[in-house]
């Protein structure tokens, strides 16, 4: 497009995420993970992905203690998944549990018990874009909760891992998991994670966006577009000519 165009007339907006709902009453769900903390991990296990899993779950270990117990869930499925069951099989610290559930068609129920989502790309987005907290893990082990702060920073690498500020993940890992053992969970900037998520990346509002690019567009070729309030087809008025 740069051959016909300037970069500043090319608009870019990114894939979109259905979603299937929004759970409400995040201050009584935080509250039960006193109980145990329910982490879940959603990855394709696979070789490109499967290192950066094991070196989650060895942080977790070495970033949990007697407090709060952890029961971690890992959904999805690939060549690698008897390699990580035969992995966790030999996990040895008495505060975290681990369940390979392999692939799912229906993970709505996982995003619902869960206190904590981990992962890289649509994997934690969807279930954060539902008003659960989120992190960011690396190939490299590293890990970053997903705030207001740093989203458009995780945006820019489009939450794949890269560009995550953090100097060391079990202490970073161990703040998120007292957070939730304490009830001290920022709710409120969940919540504005959640929402900022919902406008990158919901389908709903994906009809705004195209018609903001396509008027502006439209205005520089001589067109004006009237915009209905409800969906409707384009309706263009070419401004280059008389209306009768």
């Amino acid at each position: 497009l740069s051959r016909y165009t300037h970069a500043e007339n090319i608009s870019v907006i990114s894939n979109r995420i259905a979603l299937k709902t929004k759970f409400d009453a995040l201050t009584e769900h935080i509250a039960t993970a006193r109980n145990g903390v329910n982490i879940l991990l959603t990855s394709r296990v696979a070789s490109g992905k499967y290192d950066s899993i094991i070196r989650f779950i060895d942080n977790l270990c070495r970033a949990a203690d007697r407090r709060v117990k952890i029961n971690l869930t890992v959904a999805g499925g690939g060549e690698k998944l008897e390699a990580l069951k035969d992995y966790v099989s030999g996990i040895s610290n008495p505060f975290v549990s681990v369940e390979i559930k392999g692939h799912l068609d229906n993970l709505l129920p996982e995003f619902e018990k869960a206190h904590l989502v981990v992962g890289k790309g649509r994997s934690v987005l969807e279930p954060v874009m539902m008003n659960r907290p989120g992190c960011v893990i690396g190939d490299d082990g590293s890990i970053e909760p997903c705030t207001p702060e740093n989203f458009e920073r995780l945006y820019r690498h489009n939450f794949s891992g890269r560009g995550l500020e953090c100097d060391n993940s079990v202490t970073v890992l161990k703040a998120v998991l007292d957070s939730l053992a304490d009830n001290t969970v920022d709710v409120e900037k969940t919540l504005q994670t959640a929402q900022l998520a919902r406008e990158y990346y919901s389908a709903e509002f994906l009809r705004e966006k195209l018609y903001a690019a396509l008027e502006d567009l439209l205005q520089r070729q001589g067109f004006r577009q009237v915009k209905p309030e409800t969906p409707a087809p384009l309706l263009l008025v070419d401004m280059r000519s008389p209306v009768v």
